[in-house]
């Protein structure tokens, strides 16, 4: 009997030791048949066989038997086997996931036309056809038929689609008013009448949402008065509070601003802090309204903690850190790092976000980070530090705020007398340092530089004698410049900050001019010139502009806390107060 007790130790270390070998062997060739797809598929299709019968990490598993079962499709021609209703169905579907509305649109036709209770049997549809209609719908096609389905007395039973059917006719409403398309329907009608129906608070929010977007501020105190105590995620409708509060600072309508002020919960959503603050500069004598702000998320209401004296502690190191994590699905993904396999891990971990924990997806930042994916490593940092349970910690926050391409950026904040806190701050405001981003308006590069503004600075550098980022055609004429070229775009964009502070009040009306330019803010600041400049930026026309100041203010400031030893209070005075020093670039 002791011999037995003796050797059970060594035949559970054996087992464990095959176990582990043989998840090894699975994670082995599941990671090199993803690899062989496109150069050898057939290669390929048999490590996936193999990844799936030795795998026992579950999410391992799963992903090798839906590559397999990709690959039997393919070979068997499953969509021969289907229907033509159902085949525009998931051909439909699919067209929708990838923004590809108007030719969902007509396969949806298709299914409209031979087969319409499918849409009341699969309510998720609905949505898909919904933005179909929203987006590539004409006249108030969409709207008058979701409505005959909701009215159809047959349909009463099915109350998730009936409400679904009302609240995408809001949204098509919507958007028809937004593009001023004649439409015989109240958007905010329809989304009244879904909000009765919402089968949950995330729906009911989503109603609320739109019938206070749809509503203007003509009726906005007395809308927030009744709906904000109804409100499930009152951080939901930060951009609603914002844009209002916008409003209220215009008008100077302090006495409403107290009002919301004293609606929103404390705790909850930033938008409490942006309206203490604003309070609190226009009443100094009241102390409760500054105070207020130290209450307020550490995260989402960073810029106002700053402004108000109550910065984050960066010091702090209390959360828990991955040290060997074993779990499915995420030692799955971590095994992407194990693996070499990085650059495919996205759509995995899209798939899983949503269950990991703040300490698994902490050790996929960090996998990232390792490997200088700056912009992957903030994502997933930013992604888990809005979770209304995460601690802060530091180790976070340099995955979040990383010194990426850090030769460039002192190099060139030196040349031109910026601070490389602030130089940071742009660059990861603009392209979560991505040097192949682009944005919708053409915008590119890691400073996001629009194409004639590039070219004139990079000319100016030029012929200042520095090196000539600039790309001429075949008619030998100067036309583009290297956007994705990091040093280029760095460069391009210190020399810019610099050209535009040269020019403006300060750093802050800078950098709110290297978003909408020179003269508009120049203009805007004119017309509110009896205002502070902290309360000016809260009025500024555009709401893309307002927040890039701050944003801006909030990521230099953390720059300069982590790793340049300054106070956060100290890069706000910077940006708002800066010493002025005319250097020419």
């Amino acid at each position: 009997m002791k011999k037995n007790l003796v050797l059970l130790p060594l035949l559970l270390l054996v087992l464990c030791t095959c176990s582990t070998q043989k998840e090894n062997d699975a994670e082995e060739h599941f990671f090199a048949a993803l690899q062989l797809e496109k150069s050898s598929p057939e290669l390929a299709e048999s490590f996936y066989k193999k990844a799936a019968k030795a795998a026992g990490n579950e999410a391992l598993k799963k992903a090798s038997e839906e590559k397999l079962l990709s690959y039997t499709q393919e070979k068997t021609g499953e969509e021969s086997t289907i229907d033509d209703v159902e085949r525009a169905v998931r051909l439909a579907a699919s067209l929708s996931g990838e923004y590809r509305h108007r030719q969902a649109l007509e396969e949806f036709r298709l299914v409209i036309n031979q087969r319409p209770q499918v849409f009341i049997e699969q309510p998720d549809l609905i949505a898909a056809l919904g933005r179909a209609f929203q987006y590539a719908g004409k006249d108030d096609e969409g709207i008058n038929l979701m409505l005959a389905w909701a009215n159809d007395s047959g349909n009463a039973a099915h109350a998730e689609a009936r409400y679904l059917l009302l609240f995408y006719s809001g949204r098509i409403a919507r958007a028809r008013s937004l593009n001023k398309i004649p439409t015989a329907y109240s958007a905010e009608t329809l989304f009244r009448e879904a909000y009765e129906l919402a089968p949950d608070a995330e729906q009911k929010d989503a109603c609320i949402w739109y019938i206070l977007d749809v509503s203007g501020t003509a009726n906005m105190q007395s809308l927030l008065r009744y709906y904000i105590p109804q409100m499930h995620d009152i951080s939901y409708f930060d951009d609603i509070f914002k844009r209002y509060c916008r409003t209220l600072t215009v008008q100077r309508n302090w006495t409403a601003m107290q009002e919301i002020y004293e609606l929103l919960p404390p705790g909850k959503c930033a938008s409490k802090a942006q309206y203490a603050y604003i309070l609190s500069r226009e009443f100094p004598t009241k102390p409760a309204f500054k105070s207020a702000i130290a209450r307020e998320p550490e995260i989402s209401a960073l810029y106002y903690r700053i402004m108000a004296g109550f910065p984050v502690d960066l010091t702090a190191n209390d959360a828990n850190h991955a040290n060997d994590i074993k779990k499915s699905p995420a030692s799955f993904l971590l095994a992407f790092f194990k693996w070499n396999c990085a650059e495919y891990l996205q759509p995995y971990l899209d798939e899983y976000r949503e269950e990991l924990s703040i300490e698994e997806l902490r050790a996929i930042a960090e996998g990232y980070y390792k490997l200088d994916l700056w912009e992957e490593a903030l994502r997933v940092a930013v992604n888990y530090m809005a979770r209304p349970d995460y601690t802060l910690d530091r180790q976070d926050f340099i995955y979040a705020y990383p010194e990426a391409y850090k030769e460039y950026v002192e190099r060139y904040a030196a040349e031109y007398s910026l601070h490389p806190a602030i130089l940071y701050g742009l660059l990861r405001t603009e392209s979560y340092f991505a040097a192949d981003a682009v944005s919708s308006a053409a915008a590119q590069g890691l400073a996001q530089l629009m194409p004639e503004t590039a070219l004139d600075m990079a000319g100016r550098i030029a012929r200042a004698g520095g090196p000539d980022y600039r790309i001429k055609d075949s008619k030998g004429e100067w036309t583009a410049v290297d956007y994705h070229n990091p040093e280029a775009s760095i460069h391009i964009g210190a020399y810019y900050l610099r050209y535009l502070r040269n020019r403006m009040e300060n750093m802050m009306m800078a950098l709110l001019a290297y978003n909408a330019g020179m003269g508009r803010v120049k203009r805007w600041r004119t017309a509110a010139s009896d205002l502070p400049m902290d309360i000016f930026v809260e009025t500024l026309d555009f709401e893309e502009t307002r927040e890039y100041g701050k944003r801006i203010l909030s990521a230099s400031a953390v720059y300069g806390s982590l790793y340049f030893g300054l106070s956060m209070e100290q890069i706000a005075a910077d940006i708002y107060n800066d010493d002025y020093s005319k250097v020419e670039p």
